[in-house]
């Protein structure tokens, strides 16, 4: 019995350590383009770089782009989601292919006839329209990616968590070793998994609220769309987008200080082997 939960908890750890970990570099890493870069290597650069240099530049940008968007309609389809939240994820692949479109036309444009000063306003116009749209609507979509990533870890972790406390029952009535301080560690993962819940629901909840543009507004939300209308008025929407990812990171760093009592357990279990 001690050593099956020794493994049961100990892969579960491994994995929803790695698993949480990337989580939360994703949501650090996030707001950080290639492109962005590359476009001010362009700029800083502009008048060393010869046409050939340029277009190589400008064709590595939007390689970069077609692979990041390819990236997240992958993630946005993994997900089993109900008609309202579908609704959503079919706004943001449509306007990623959109994009993709538009990324497509300029490389087409490069296997004309074309100058340093096209190959200028291309990147510019590809900068701003980064900046006007695509960065906004990039939170929007990672916000939803890492709260039904988020969703599914916690199921994940609910499951290990009943078994566990199943499996400390079972050597609580056997008297096998005393369990009191392991039913402590368990109250406490338990709190920090509510939490987790917690924050999650009010990232989920508030993400919604964002979003009237493009649902289709029910009965329901009819009655609450003036309410909805303000809040969004009050508060500019990457600000709303900023406090969506913190609720999302701090139930990640909930998340992990489940598995860190996990661990504790682990050792106090390994006493009496």
């Amino acid at each position: 019995m001690l050593r099956n939960i020794l493994k049961i908890s100990g892969m579960f750890l491994i994995l929803l350590s790695a698993t949480a970990t990337s989580k939360i570099c994703f949501a650090q890493t996030l707001d950080i383009s290639i492109n962005k870069t590359a476009l001010a290597k362009e700029e800083k650069t502009e008048e060393s770089l010869d046409l050939e240099a340029r277009k190589k530049i400008l064709t590595k940008i939007i390689d970069t782009a077609q692979s990041e968007i390819n990236g997240l309609k992958e993630k946005l389809n993994r997900f089993d989601l109900n008609e309202d939240w579908q609704k959503i994820r079919d706004e943001f692949l449509n306007n990623l292919s959109n994009l993709q479109s538009y990324y497509q036309t300029l490389e087409e444009k490069f296997s004309g006839e074309i100058t340093i000063e096209d190959i200028k306003i291309m990147a510019k116009e590809l900068k701003d329209r980064r900046e006007k749209n695509y960065t906004s609507e990039l939170k929007k979509i990672t916000n939803m990616i890492l709260i039904f990533e988020t969703e599914d870890i916690l199921k994940i972790v609910n499951g290990r968590m009943n078994k566990i406390s199943a499996d400390v029952k079972k050597l609580a009535k056997q008297n096998l070793i005393k369990t009191d301080v392991l039913k402590i560690y368990l109250s406490q993962a338990e709190k920090h998994l509510k939490n987790a819940e917690g924050y999650k629901k009010d990232a989920k909840d508030l993400y919604f609220k964002t979003i009237d543009g493009i649902l289709g507004i029910t009965e329901q939300q009819e009655a609450t769309s003036t309410e909805k209308e303000t809040i969004i008025k009050k508060e500019d929407m990457t600000e709303i987008q900023d406090s969506i990812r913190n609720l999302i990171k701090e139930s990640i760093m909930e998340l992990r200080a489940t598995y860190d009592i996990f661990f504790k357990m682990n050792d106090r279990i390994k006493k009496y082997l």
